[in-house]
This record gives structure tokens, sequence and C-alpha cells, in this order.
């Protein structure tokens, strides 16, 4: 909605007319206030008023705003969902219609008059709350397929994936291969699109070591696992190249231990003591600023049958469940995430957030003042209905290019996977945007090895 009230604002302020913006119900702000946004060449000016507040009081805000601005038409632009998950306005809502009370819409005519276009929420159109508004609205939410990192050496790195971690690799090109867990092959298996994968490039040398937090995160089924992994990870280092390993700790909630392997991508090996899977996080809903959704943590009803870990994996049975990334402003890079990209999105923690697309598979975003700069060898891929789309993403990347401060788009292109664009966000995170189907992946593990 945000998108398409700015759009509408910028062509009337094209045929000669002035525009500002008032959102009434903004679960994007702390606070009420007011801002400049900029879209292409435009400033608008437009005043956010906080969710959390009372209804009462965000109607005198609001009627002292339409007073200062004194339009000759008022237009409200509303999306239902944008108040509940229900999609049901709420009855105190209902005396934001005195705002327009003075105030007859009118038709543009050839002179310039001054408008104020009204909004039931600025900064996001169906804003994801507790994973289940972007459902009840029936908006689609796209694919997060996979995620890429780089190895100098597939053979050695794909033993380590293999033999250590447990996990099952496909190699498709002479200098690429995909990894997968159990559960990401049941699903494929099953024709289902919830799974994730990663792609390993070779290269040469690595250019941009990662840190630890951005790791790939595996859980495995208890405590006891945890400690054992980590001793074999300890007392098998020099075997499997293992780069660094980190004591055992027990953080956000959960027992585990990070290390990194030759090549310093890094890994976390857990088992969650507060007993939430990713959908528990977003079932439970933002935590910041305050509570929103339930505490009834998830247990997943619809769990895949896996297939048995190879003999000799140290880690038997590993579920791959999320990854992480840095981000400097987490409400900006939610709005990039949920409006831009429409993945999903929830608030956990006050300093971090986690987003995902239907499936399971999860990535933690940790707020930073600096971040690690990335290089499109470490990139996530999202996967959409169609090229329509991706031209979609692309230009709702474009119209929030200044505001967000994105750091590149990319035309549409032909690409490994078909069409496809790049786009680097404001925290140096680069995402690749492709409309191949999820089956694309699964027919690669189909074929099998062919690279080698």
């Amino acid at each position: 909605m945000g998108d398409y009230a700015r759009l509408l604002a910028e062509a009337c302020i094209d045929a000669g007319h002035s525009c500002a913006l008032l959102s009434v119900n903004d679960e994007f702000v702390t606070h009420s206030h007011v801002q400049i946004q900029c879209d292409r060449h435009y400033e608008l000016e437009c005043f956010r008023l906080a969710a959390k507040d009372p209804w009462s009081a965000r109607l005198q805000h609001a009627m002292a705003f339409v007073q200062k601005c004194n339009p000759d038409w008022v237009s409200w632009q509303v999306v239902p969902y944008g108040f509940g998950p229900k999609g049901v306005i709420p009855s105190d809502a209902n005396a934001m219609l005195a705002v327009n009370s003075a105030y007859v819409p009118l038709s543009f005519t050839s002179g310039a008059s001054n408008a104020i276009w009204v909004l039931g929420d600025v900064a996001s159109d169906d804003a994801i709350k507790g994973g289940n508004r972007l459902q009840d609205a029936a908006r689609a939410v796209a694919n997060l397929a996979a995620g890429t990192m780089v190895s100098c050496d597939l053979r050695r790195s794909r033993r380590f994936y293999e033999e250590f971690l447990g996990l099952e690799c496909v190699q498709y090109a002479k200098d690429r291969l995909l990894i997968r867990d159990s559960h990401g092959g049941a699903a494929m298996n099953a024709a289902r699109q919830d799974f994730f994968v990663i792609e390993v490039q070779q290269v040469a040398a690595i250019a941009n070591p990662q840190r630890m937090l951005h790791h790939w995160g595996i859980d495995v089924s208890s405590i006891a696992e945890v400690d054992r992994i980590h001793a074999e990870a300890t007392r098998r280092k020099e075997e499997f190249g293992i780069n660094k390993v980190h004591p055992v700790s027990q953080l956000h909630g959960a027992h585990s231990f990070y290390f990194a392997d030759r090549d310093m991508n890094w890994w976390e090996i857990e088992y969650r003591l507060d007993g939430l899977d990713n959908e528990g996080f977003f079932e439970r809903g933002d935590m910041y600023p305050a509570p929103t959704g339930v505490s009834t943590p998830s247990r997943r009803t619809d769990a895949l049958p896996t297939a048995s870990p190879a003999a000799r994996s140290v880690v038997a049975n590993p579920h791959l469940t999320h990854g992480t990334c840095e981000q400097r402003d987490l409400e900006k890079s939610r709005w990039f995430l949920e409006n831009v990209l429409r993945l999903r999105c929830v608030r956990h923690l006050e300093p971090a957030q986690m987003f995902a697309g239907p499936g399971h598979f999860g990535v933690f975003a940790i707020r930073l003042p600096r971040v690690k700069q990335q290089t499109l060898d470490n990139r996530w891929i999202v996967e959409v209905d169609g090229i329509g789309e991706i031209h979609a993403i692309r230009d709702r990347a474009l119209q929030s290019a200044e505001t967000l401060r994105l750091e590149q788009i990319g035309p549409v292109h032909a690409g490994r996977y078909g069409p496809t664009c790049i786009i680097q966000d404001q925290d140096s995170n680069w995402w690749e945007v492709i409309s191949a189907g999820m089956s694309a992946f699964a027919e690669q593990f189909s074929r099998g090895d062919v690279g080698t």
C-alpha cells in the first residue's frame, strides 16, 4: 500500500498538484513522527502514526495534520489486513472517518490542488505478523531458495560436508555443487517447495573470508549430541580441514558451538533449549518493541520422513535450519525484505530479526553499527513466480532505492537459472532473484553428478 500511494502521489505531483502522506496504523515505527520520504526526485512529507498509540490520540494527531495541510481532497487507501491478521478493521478506527468529513472528494482539474493521501500503512503493503498475515491476505511469499558460498577445493570440501556434517551433495557442474539436508531431500521427493539448498562454487582463492556472524546453522537432537560433535570436531580438525573450533556455549536459547571450515565458511551445531523451531518464532510474533503473538512454542506437525544418516557421518541426521547476516537498521531492512522481496520477517529480539520464505529455513539478521562488506560469491537466492515478478521486484527496488540506500540494482538478464536480477541492499548483502521454479534444484539432485 505504501508503494502504491507514493506512486499515486507522484503522478499527482507530475500533474501539478501538491501531496502529503498520512499513515494512521503504522506498525513499523515505535513513536509517531513526521518524516520526509524520498522517491525518484520527489520529497513527500509523511506523518507516521504508530499503531501502538491509542486511536483517540492518533485521531487528534491526524486532524491536526490535515488542518495544517488544508487539502482540497482526501483519498483513503485501505488494506484491511493492515489492521489485523483476520482483515477486520477495529471499530475504534471508524473515528478516522471524521478526518475527511469536511472534505468532499473532487475530480482533478487542470488547475493545481492541494491533496493529501491517507494510508492504512505507509511502511508495508500487507505486513507479515506471526507468519500468518500474508497467507490470510492471499499474497504470494517469495521462496528463500538458496544461499551461496565458495571453496578452493570442491573435492575436499565435499568430503567435509558429507562425512562430517552428514549433508547430501551433488556436483552439477565442473566448478559447482549443491548441498541439502535429508529434510530437503524428502521435500524434493514429495514434490514440495519448502526446502533450502546451498550452492558452492570453486574459486582460486578466498577473496572475502566470512566471520562468525555469517554462518550456517544445523540443528541436532540433543545437548549430548552437540557435545559429542564438538569433541569430534576438536579431535579430527586436521582430518577434515577444520580451521577454528569455538567452545560450547549457551546463547540465544541454544546449546551450541561455532566452527570454521577450511574455506572460512562458519557453521553452528545447535540444540534449541527453548523448544522453538523457526515457525515458532513467526507464531510467537514480534517480541520487540512489545510481544504481539502467542507464547506457545511450535512443534512441527508436517515433518517429513528423513533418510538414514550415513554410517560414517559425524553429524547424524542434521537439519539445516538457518543462516545469518548483518544489518545496520532493522526497520529499514525489514521494509526491504517484506515489501521489495516479499519475504516473511519477525522481530524476535531487540537487536535481531529473522526472515524466511514459506519454508522452514530462516535467516537471522543481527544489527551491527558496521557490517561486513560482502561480494557476489556470498548471496541469497530468492525464487519467484515468473519473470513478471522479477521485474516487479526490480521496479520496487528502484522506487525505494534512494530511501533505503540500496547499493546496486542490476538489469534482468539471462543467468544460470534463467531470467535473473541481482540486487545489493543497504547492508552489502547480495540477492539473486530467479524464476526457474524450485524444481530446478530438485532436478539437479535427480540427475546426479555430472561435473566430476
